[in-house]
């Protein structure tokens, strides 16, 4: 096929004159198509007016002016779409963790439940709604307890009996001996965020 085409073009070769590159390059143009300095230079050469080239150099601008334009709105539509898909997916999030907050004010339990965080359509991190709560809450939990918090942490809740927090894990995990502490911590920044709001 490639060898039949280049054939064709060397057999039609002498049929390619000046007129037809002319003619060519203006129904480009005629049809908001990219015209090139070559293309510009031609013109000129074929002793077309001062006029005729500044009018092709012009319409060469346009197009980049358009081509350019027309990019950038595509770039902010699909910046646009990334943001609202991301924004609706970060909002399922966002409802539990209002819902978990609102579930440690009032002593109730919160199942540390899988989700996923979105920077953007294409980027996304998987953790655990605990983990994910006391980054929100600036809660400085070391690598090795993250892991925990995502790997053995079913749930926390308010004990009746001690009165105070308290958490499950689940049995094919040890205990975490550090854990409690940040617990602690983050339920007192909870709580003090919505006291804050009464105020």
């Amino acid at each position: 096929m490639l060898i039949d085409g280049i054939k064709y073009y060397l057999s039609n070769l002498s049929d390619y004159t000046l007129e037809t590159a002319l003619a060519n390059i203006y129904e480009r143009k005629n049809n908001n198509q990219f015209v090139n300095v070559a293309d510009i230079k031609l013109i000129e050469l074929s002793e077309a007016t001062d006029q005729e080239v500044q009018g092709l150099i012009d319409y060469r601008q346009n197009w980049y002016d358009r081509k350019a334009k027309e990019d950038q709105e595509k770039k902010l539509k699909i910046e646009l779409e990334d943001k609202e898909y991301t924004d609706s997916k970060n909002k399922i999030v966002n409802d539990l963790v209002f819902q978990a907050e609102q579930s440690i004010i009032n002593n109730q339990k919160v199942n540390n439940k899988e989700i996923t965080v979105y920077k953007s359509r294409y980027e996304s991190n998987d953790t655990s709604l605990i983990l994910h709560m006391m980054k929100l809450y600036e809660i400085k939990v070391p690598l090795k307890t993250q892991g925990w918090i995502n790997q053995a942490l079913a749930s926390i809740f308010y004990d009746e009996g001690d009165c105070k927090i308290s958490y499950s894990y689940y049995k094919s995990s040890a205990n975490s001996n550090v854990f409690r502490k940040y617990l602690n911590e983050f339920v007192n920044k909870v709580h003090c965020k919505y006291n804050a709001i009464k105020i």
